[in-house]
């Protein structure tokens, strides 16, 4: 193995790194560890003279995790054309999602897996057509340690915690069936999805027919329908409180979440 930065041979060094023998460079170890186990380091040392103090300062400030795994996402983020907001999306469900999954009795989740995870709904939201088994012969190409099977066992934890939307698809369809012109239905529901894609996951422990319900009211009224609230909650049958107080909730998520634009 040659290094990338000078050309020179890639020696295992007495801590076992691989690096380089002419100009030191840490090559990069792929994060490999579990929520409750050892942590394995995955870095790439800079040819600063404070590399070390660099590190420490991570540790203090906490970030030392999102480092790794902004690494990680930057090195597989060509393969599947992932934009900086993308990969600061997946961080934020990452960390999210590692505190859900901290709180279920198998605590023997895989860091690399729920990385794999986040990174393959977020391909499939933009691409149906993913296949699982090959994103993660891609993912192992880049030098992830990871089986086809440690993602299949995080998917029932995902599909509870509202990151695969299958579930709001289908309370999604039976809101939009009330909806008599069928090309303001399909038009309302492409923006609907969108929306949804981008906000389930902080909708966690509300129900998500009322929430889907809201966002259909929004994006009707963005279309254009001039309707008064109670209208939309008889059309919707959705209690007008429920109603009311998920689209205050939802917009405050387009707020944050840089959706404004679906806001009147």
């Amino acid at each position: 193995m040659r290094c990338e930065v000078c050309g020179g041979e890639v020696v295992l060094d007495p801590r076992g790194y691989y690096v380089c023998s002419q100009c030191g460079l840490v090559v990069e170890i792929s994060l490999d560890s579990t929520l409750a186990g050892r942590e394995v380091v995955s870095r790439r040392r800079s040819h600063s003279e404070d590399f070390h103090l660099e590190r420490l300062n991570l540790i203090i400030t906490g970030q030392l995790e999102d480092y790794r795994l902004w690494r990680i996402l930057s090195k597989v983020s060509s393969a599947f054309n992932l934009s900086p907001d993308a990969r600061k999306r997946i961080l934020e469900d990452y960390k999210r999602f590692t505190i859900f999954l901290s709180k279920q009795e198998d605590a023997g989740f895989r860091k690399t897996a729920i990385l794999a995870l986040l990174l393959y709904l977020e391909s499939k939201r933009r691409n149906p057509l993913v296949n699982l088994r090959d994103f993660v012969k891609t993912l192992r190409a880049h030098g992830l340690k990871l089986r086809v099977r440690d993602v299949l066992h995080l998917l029932p934890f995902a599909r509870q915690f509202g990151l695969i939307a299958s579930e709001w698809d289908a309370d999604l369809e039976g809101l939009m069936v009330n909806i008599a012109d069928p090309g303001l239905r399909e038009v309302a529901k492409r923006h609907a999805k969108l929306i949804l894609s981008r906000i389930r996951r902080y909708a966690v422990g509300r129900s998500r027919r009322n929430v889907a319900a809201a966002v259909a009211v929004i994006v009707l009224r963005k279309l254009g329908v001039e309707r008064d609230l109670y209208y939309f909650a008889k059309a919707l049958r959705v209690p007008y409180s429920s109603l009311r107080s998920n689209i205050d909730f939802v917009t405050s998520l387009l707020l944050e979440t840089g959706l404004e634009k679906y806001l009147g």
